[in-house]
Order: C-alpha cells, then sequence, then structure tokens
C-alpha cells in the first residue's frame, strides 16, 4: 500500500521544537478514520516520528495516523504537556481543518501519551477552551495509561513517586455523573500482565467508576497482554502482524460498525 507523509506539521509555533505532528497515511484510502496518537517516555523522553507499528495502521489498515509530540520534562512543567496535546487535537481538527479529509476521528497513546488521552477524554474544557467539541471524537485508546496524578508530576512536586493521588492532575478526578455524552465513547484499555505495579488496578478502578456513573459497559474494552511488561507488546508482532495495531484497528472497525 503507496503511503503519504507529512511530517513535522507545527501546530505552536512558540514552541516548534516540540509540537510538531507527522501525519500518514494511505495514498489508496479515501475518507480514512484518523487516529491522533501521542507517544509514550514519561512525560520526559520520546519523539513524535511514528515508529514501524505506528506505520503499520496506515499501511496494513489504511488507517490514518497524526503521530503527535509535545513539550517534555525537564524544560516543561504540569500541565505544559496536557495543554499541547490538547493544542494538537484543536489544529487537527479545527485549525488546519484535517477532519474534512477523514471518515472519522479517534485519539489515544501509549504510557504518558495515554495519560495525556485520558485527560482530553475526561477533564473536557481541555478541548472545549480551544472551540473543539469533544463529540468529534469517535472513541478513545488508552494503551497501557495511568489514570491516577503521573508520577513524574508527583517528581515535579518533591512527592513521592509511589503514591497514588487522584487530583486535578488525575484524568479519574474528572470522573463524575455530569459527564456529557461527548465523555460516552467507546474506549479500549489495554495492557502488559507484568506492568508497572498497580497500573492495572487503577485502570480497573477507572472502569468501575465509569460503571458506576452509567457509562454503558458495551462501549468499554479492556485487553491484558500476556506475558508483556510495561508496553513491551507495542512494537511486537507475530506472523499476522503488529499487536498493537491489530487491537485498536480491531476495536475501531467494532465501533464504526455500531
Amino acid at each position: 500500500m503507496n503511503l503519504l507523509f507529512q511530517r513535522n506539521i507545527i501546530y505552536d509555533a512558540a514552541h516548534a521544537g516540540n509540537c510538531r505532528i507527522d501525519l500518514v497515511m494511505s495514498a489508496n484510502v479515501k475518507a480514512a478514520p484518523l487516529l491522533i496518537w501521542f507517544h509514550g517516555g514519561g512525560l520526559e523522553s520520546g519523539i513524535h516520528t511514528p515508529g514501524a507499528e505506528i506505520v503499520d495502521f496506515a499501511q496494513t489498515y489504511g488507517i490514518a495516523v497524526a503521530s503527535c509530540g509535545y513539550r517534555m520534562y525537564p524544560e516543561a512543567k504540569y500541565p505544559d504537556f496536557v495543554d499541547d496535546a490538547a493544542r494538537a487535537v484543536a489544529h487537527l481538527l479545527k485549525d488546519a481543518r484535517a477532519d474534512l479529509a477523514f471518515s472519522s476521528v479517534w485519539v489515544g497513546g501509549s504510557s504518558a501519551g495515554a495519560y495525556l488521552a485520558m485527560m482530553l477524554c475526561f477533564d473536557q474544557n481541555r478541548l472545549g477552551a480551544l472551540g473543539v467539541d469533544n463529540g468529534r471524537i469517535a472513541g478513545w485508546i488508552f494503551d497501557a495509561a495511568q489514570p491516577t496524578t503521573h508520577y513524574n508530576i508527583l517528581r515535579e512536586r518533591g512527592e513521592d513517586t509511589a503514591r497514588v493521588v487522584i487530583d486535578e492532575a488525575a484524568p479519574l478526578y474528572y470522573v463524575h455523573g455530569k459527564l456529557s455524552a461527548a465523555a460516552r465513547r467507546p474506549m479500549l484499555f489495554i495492557g502488559a500482565e507484568h506492568d508497572v505495579p498497580g497500573r492495572n488496578e487503577q485502570n480497573a478502578l477507572l472502569r468501575a467508576t465509569l460503571l458506576s456513573h452509567g457509562y454503558p459497559a458495551e462501549s468499554m474494552e479492556s485487553v491484558i497482554m500476556p506475558g508483556y511488561n510495561h508496553c513491551e507488546y507495542d512494537a511486537a508482532r507475530d506472523e499476522n502482524g503488529f499487536f498493537l495495531t491489530r487491537l485498536c484497528a480491531g476495536f475501531m472497525r467494532r465501533h464504526t460498525a455500531k
């Protein structure tokens, strides 16, 4: 499948070194779904240049991917990276009008990137303040996300990074009975059997909290990858291709059909 790349799209000129997007799509698929993806790295490392597993979304499944960079530690402080994630989505959906070429828009990320996606999902003011309707997002993918306050935000505060904190910097903090219909979109949770201690349990708590507030169980999927450590499966593959893209593409297909 022939691919088209748009590299280093700057979405915030004031922080152009980090605030860039690489867009990859199939040249053969018209009106493809778009997946906006935030890389992992603990909010302190990682690049927006898409790896082979990200390119595989377009190569194998015809899903366009916008791989987004953002400011990180030590230069950035909370909430710089969350604000950047919101600006990246706003640029793609509003400023650049890129959504006009896509059939649907999904948002996700891996590890720290999944934390950023969660913050945008549940703290609906983040996108709303930029003029973006959360209802434009068809669904969310959280790959090994931390739904509590991120450990590096705790480090920034001088706190014990192993603490479990739920405050304004935690996605879980924003789960309540007044969540709009836009926050009740389909969600995919992915984790590893040997993930960061407590990570799977925290995500189980998030899902239970969503259910207690009326989130539809049929719109929420959870997958634990057996035998893997934190995010090791992202770039792993078998004879049928990359695990990550297969899981995500199947989820998108099932919920698009609904």
